[in-house]
């Protein structure tokens, strides 16, 4: 996984968000994901869902000082105590000022 996103980040100039789907079988550790950022400046992301509260909770105190993070957990009013920069809800497909304003509260 760290290969190919160096691949990627060595080969572009432009911002990375890691997007991370462990329910499609690819779950990467926070130390992982911490280790992105510091070795590649153009990682600057993380769509966020961890696969126990553990590690949702750790990947905010440990990642959040550092990059931009999008809960993709449910948990925006968690997510965003924790340092979230913003969530995904699928409701903004068909109602997005709903879910700015959501934000915005």
């Amino acid at each position: 996984m760290y290969e190919f996103f160096q691949t990627v980040a060595t080969s572009i100039d432009i911002p990375i968000m890691v997007y991370h789907t462990p329910w499609l079988g690819c779950t990467m550790e926070v130390d992982l994901i911490e280790r992105l950022a510091g070795d590649f400046p153009n990682i600057r992301a993380l769509k966020w869902v961890g696969v126990n509260e553990f590690q949702h909770v750790d990947a905010y105190i440990r990642l959040a000082p550092h990059m931009a993070i999008i809960d993709n957990a449910w948990q925006p009013v968690q997510s965003f105590l924790l340092g979230a920069t913003g969530y995904v809800s699928h409701l903004a497909n068909v109602w997005p000022e709903h879910e700015v304003r959501f934000w915005e509260m």
